[in-house]
């Protein structure tokens, strides 16, 4: 890839192309339910990523590629039960998106891709019944949404992300018995919900 790439460079292009497609054929027979057929295509769809990643890694849309692969690759492993599979997967693509996000920390866009990989990861230790795994997830992608939140409250999708946070945290805390502890989070939840 590296050295198709230096002969031409419209090769990368090309090859995201083709990894895009791969993509979408998969999310198309995830729809389907076809699980495995959807699995096939993204984990083929990773190898391009990867090469292509490998190729330049500086170029940082390359590496958020790679991260959203792995993303979609864990989904299906979680609906095929397999949450250690899963969990690698979602950890992989937070070690990229912390760095994406180390090197550019004012983008809100890679803060935000932060905080969803953290998400997903307690919503396996969840499943998995680490509830204080999953409690510490929660709350760091939590402080990564409140201050996108408050820099521009009327950002519909970040106080909704911030309520969602706050609810993922209220019901590990209820389910740790912590009922005072949830019900605030909840109802502050709920306040931003209203204000939307």
């Amino acid at each position: 890839c590296r050295r198709l790439h230096e002969a031409d460079p419209s090769h990368a292009e090309r090859a995201r192309d083709v990894s895009v497609g791969l993509v979408k054929f998969g999310d198309v027979l995830r729809s389907r339910n076809d699980l495995s057929g959807a699995l096939r295509r993204y984990e083929e769809g990773l190898d391009i990523s990867r090469r292509l990643h490998e190729a330049d890694p500086s170029h940082a849309e390359r590496a958020r590629d790679v991260s959203v692969d792995l993303d979609r690759i864990g989904d299906v492993r979680i609906a095929r039960n397999d949450l250690s599979g899963a969990l690698r997967r979602y950890e992989e693509g937070l070690d990229i998106r912390r760095r994406l996000h180390a090197a550019d920390p004012s983008h809100a866009g890679l803060a935000r891709d932060v905080s969803a990989s953290l998400e997903r990861i307690g919503d396996v230790l969840v499943s998995r019944n680490d509830l204080s795994g999953a409690l510490r997830r929660y709350e760091e992608g939590l402080d990564i949404r409140r201050p996108l939140y408050e820099a521009d409250p009327s950002h519909a999708e970040r106080a909704r992300d911030v309520s969602l946070s706050l609810t993922k945290i209220g019901d590990v805390l209820g389910l740790r018995n912590d009922l005072s502890g949830a019900l605030r989070r909840y109802e502050e939840g709920l306040d931003i919900s209203r204000r939307l």
